[in-house]
Protein backbone atom coordinates (compact mmCIF):
# COMPACT_ATOMS: atom_id res chain seq x y z
CA UNK A 1 0.00 0.00 0.00
CA UNK A 2 0.99 3.66 -0.24
CA UNK A 3 1.62 3.75 3.51
CA UNK A 4 4.22 0.97 3.47
CA UNK A 5 7.00 3.58 3.25
CA UNK A 6 5.88 5.27 6.47
CA UNK A 7 6.94 3.46 9.65
CA UNK A 8 4.72 5.52 11.95
CA UNK A 9 1.47 7.42 11.85
CA UNK A 10 0.76 10.20 14.33
CA UNK A 11 -2.77 10.54 15.65
CA UNK A 12 -4.14 13.73 17.18
CA UNK A 13 -7.84 14.44 17.51
CA UNK A 14 -10.15 15.95 20.06
CA UNK A 15 -13.88 15.48 20.33
CA UNK A 16 -14.53 18.68 18.36
CA UNK A 17 -12.03 17.62 15.66
CA UNK A 18 -9.52 20.28 16.68
CA UNK A 19 -6.07 19.40 17.97
CA UNK A 20 -5.16 20.85 21.37
CA UNK A 21 -2.10 23.06 21.62
CA UNK A 22 -0.27 20.41 23.66
CA UNK A 23 -0.93 17.77 21.02
CA UNK A 24 0.23 20.16 18.26
CA UNK A 25 3.43 20.87 20.20
CA UNK A 26 3.91 17.13 20.68
CA UNK A 27 3.48 16.46 16.94
CA UNK A 28 5.99 19.20 16.15
CA UNK A 29 8.61 17.96 18.64
CA UNK A 30 8.31 14.30 17.71
CA UNK A 31 8.23 15.17 14.01
CA UNK A 32 11.49 17.12 14.33
CA UNK A 33 13.08 14.22 16.19
CA UNK A 34 12.05 11.73 13.51
CA UNK A 35 13.33 14.07 10.80
CA UNK A 36 16.71 14.27 12.58
CA UNK A 37 16.74 10.45 12.78
CA UNK A 38 15.81 10.27 9.07
CA UNK A 39 12.67 8.28 9.87
CA UNK A 40 9.79 9.35 7.60
CA UNK A 41 6.44 9.94 9.28
CA UNK A 42 2.93 10.82 8.29
CA UNK A 43 0.56 12.96 10.35
CA UNK A 44 -3.16 12.29 10.31
CA UNK A 45 -6.28 12.46 12.44
CA UNK A 46 -7.82 9.28 13.75
CA UNK A 47 -11.10 9.98 11.96
CA UNK A 48 -9.32 9.34 8.65
CA UNK A 49 -8.05 5.91 9.63
CA UNK A 50 -9.42 2.43 9.25
CA UNK A 51 -8.77 0.97 12.70
CA UNK A 52 -8.56 -2.61 11.43
CA UNK A 53 -5.73 -1.57 9.11
CA UNK A 54 -4.11 0.70 11.69
CA UNK A 55 -3.35 -2.26 13.95
CA UNK A 56 -1.18 -3.68 11.17
CA UNK A 57 1.44 -0.93 11.11
CA UNK A 58 3.70 0.88 13.56
CA UNK A 59 2.04 3.88 15.19
CA UNK A 60 2.73 6.86 17.41
CA UNK A 61 -0.39 7.98 19.25
CA UNK A 62 -0.38 11.51 20.65
CA UNK A 63 -2.68 12.89 23.33
CA UNK A 64 -4.66 11.67 26.28
CA UNK A 65 -8.35 11.62 27.16
CA UNK A 66 -8.67 15.41 27.24
CA UNK A 67 -7.94 15.52 23.51
CA UNK A 68 -8.85 12.14 22.07
CA UNK A 69 -11.86 9.90 21.91
CA UNK A 70 -10.10 6.75 20.71
CA UNK A 71 -9.53 4.09 23.31
CA UNK A 72 -5.86 3.10 22.97
CA UNK A 73 -5.72 2.71 26.77
CA UNK A 74 -7.82 -0.44 26.57
CA UNK A 75 -4.76 -2.53 25.70
CA UNK A 76 -4.88 -5.35 28.23
CA UNK A 77 -1.10 -5.25 28.59
CA UNK A 78 -0.94 -1.63 29.73
CA UNK A 79 -0.29 -1.18 33.43
CA UNK A 80 -0.96 2.57 33.49
CA UNK A 81 -4.32 3.61 32.02
CA UNK A 82 -6.41 6.76 31.98
CA UNK A 83 -9.74 6.27 33.74
CA UNK A 84 -12.45 8.97 33.58
CA UNK A 85 -12.71 10.93 36.84
CA UNK A 86 -9.80 8.96 38.34
CA UNK A 87 -6.81 10.21 36.32
CA UNK A 88 -3.93 7.90 35.50
CA UNK A 89 -4.48 4.59 37.30
CA UNK A 90 -1.74 2.12 38.21
CA UNK A 91 -3.48 -1.24 37.76
CA UNK A 92 -0.73 -3.32 39.37
CA UNK A 93 1.26 -1.06 41.71
CA UNK A 94 4.62 -2.23 42.98
CA UNK A 95 5.76 -1.59 46.55
CA UNK A 96 5.98 2.13 47.18
CA UNK A 97 4.08 3.13 44.01
CA UNK A 98 0.91 5.20 43.99
CA UNK A 99 -2.28 3.60 42.74
CA UNK A 100 -3.48 6.80 41.13
CA UNK A 101 -2.00 9.97 39.62
CA UNK A 102 -4.31 13.00 39.38
CA UNK A 103 -3.39 16.29 37.78
CA UNK A 104 -3.61 19.22 40.17
CA UNK A 105 -6.00 22.07 39.50
CA UNK A 106 -4.22 24.93 37.77
CA UNK A 107 -3.62 28.02 39.89
CA UNK A 108 -2.62 31.18 37.96
CA UNK A 109 1.09 31.93 38.34
CA UNK A 110 1.81 28.73 40.28
CA UNK A 111 3.46 25.53 39.05
CA UNK A 112 1.37 22.41 39.64
CA UNK A 113 1.86 18.78 38.64
CA UNK A 114 0.18 17.00 35.76
CA UNK A 115 0.80 13.37 34.76
CA UNK A 116 1.44 11.53 31.54
CA UNK A 117 2.80 8.31 30.07
CA UNK A 118 5.08 7.05 27.37
CA UNK A 119 4.16 3.50 26.42
CA UNK A 120 5.73 1.15 23.89
CA UNK A 121 3.50 -1.88 23.38
CA UNK A 122 3.37 -4.60 20.74
CA UNK A 123 0.08 -5.09 18.90
CA UNK A 124 -1.47 -8.55 18.49
CA UNK A 125 -0.16 -8.43 14.90
CA UNK A 126 3.43 -7.82 16.02
CA UNK A 127 3.60 -4.10 15.21
CA UNK A 128 4.78 -1.45 17.67
CA UNK A 129 2.51 1.22 19.14
CA UNK A 130 4.07 4.10 21.04
CA UNK A 131 1.73 6.31 23.03
CA UNK A 132 2.68 9.74 24.37
CA UNK A 133 -0.22 11.06 26.40
CA UNK A 134 -0.96 13.40 29.25
CA UNK A 135 -4.07 13.66 31.34
CA UNK A 136 -4.17 17.27 30.09
CA UNK A 137 -3.02 18.92 26.87
CA UNK A 138 -0.06 20.69 28.57
CA UNK A 139 0.99 17.34 30.04
CA UNK A 140 1.01 15.81 26.54
CA UNK A 141 3.34 18.61 25.39
CA UNK A 142 5.57 17.94 28.40
CA UNK A 143 5.64 14.21 27.69
CA UNK A 144 6.74 14.84 24.08
CA UNK A 145 9.37 17.34 25.22
CA UNK A 146 10.74 14.73 27.63
CA UNK A 147 10.76 12.03 24.94
CA UNK A 148 12.46 14.23 22.35
CA UNK A 149 15.25 15.32 24.73
CA UNK A 150 17.97 12.61 24.75
CA UNK A 151 19.31 13.57 28.20
CA UNK A 152 15.88 13.05 29.75
CA UNK A 153 15.10 9.81 27.93
CA UNK A 154 18.43 8.43 29.16
CA UNK A 155 16.98 8.59 32.68
CA UNK A 156 13.93 6.56 31.60
CA UNK A 157 16.13 4.10 29.67
CA UNK A 158 18.35 3.58 32.73
CA UNK A 159 15.35 3.01 35.02
CA UNK A 160 13.74 0.53 32.61
CA UNK A 161 17.06 -1.29 32.21
CA UNK A 162 17.47 -1.48 36.01
CA UNK A 163 13.92 -2.81 36.45
CA UNK A 164 14.38 -5.49 33.76
CA UNK A 165 15.48 -8.88 35.10
CA UNK A 166 17.02 -10.04 31.80
CA UNK A 167 20.02 -8.52 30.05
CA UNK A 168 17.92 -7.72 26.97
CA UNK A 169 16.11 -4.38 26.89
CA UNK A 170 12.37 -5.14 26.85
CA UNK A 171 10.39 -4.61 23.66
CA UNK A 172 7.40 -3.40 25.69
CA UNK A 173 7.66 -0.80 28.45
CA UNK A 174 5.85 2.08 30.15
CA UNK A 175 7.06 5.28 31.80
CA UNK A 176 4.96 7.56 34.03
CA UNK A 177 6.01 11.21 34.04
CA UNK A 178 5.21 14.04 36.42
CA UNK A 179 5.14 17.31 34.49
CA UNK A 180 5.40 20.68 36.23
CA UNK A 181 2.92 23.03 34.51
CA UNK A 182 2.50 26.77 35.06
CA UNK A 183 -0.25 28.75 33.32
CA UNK A 184 -0.75 25.93 30.83
CA UNK A 185 2.94 25.70 29.89
CA UNK A 186 4.96 22.55 30.69
CA UNK A 187 8.16 23.46 32.54
CA UNK A 188 9.89 20.18 33.39
CA UNK A 189 9.22 16.48 33.51
CA UNK A 190 10.55 13.70 35.70
CA UNK A 191 10.15 9.92 35.72
CA UNK A 192 8.16 8.64 38.70
CA UNK A 193 7.44 5.03 37.65
CA UNK A 194 8.55 2.57 34.98
CA UNK A 195 7.27 -0.82 33.98
CA UNK A 196 9.10 -3.16 31.65
CA UNK A 197 6.84 -5.85 30.21
CA UNK A 198 7.49 -9.20 28.61
CA UNK A 199 6.47 -9.42 24.95
CA UNK A 200 3.16 -11.16 24.07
Amino acid sequence: SAERGFPYVFLALDRENFTGVGEAVAAFRVGRLMLALERPVRLTQSRFLNWDRVQKQDLILLGGPSANDWSYQNDSKANFVFVPSQGLVNLRPLAGESRQFRSEIQVPGKAVYHYGVIQMLTSPFGFRTMTMAGETSPATAGVAEYFSTPERMKEAYRLIRTATPSKTFPSDWEVVLRIAVCDGIPLAGSTIAVRPAAPR
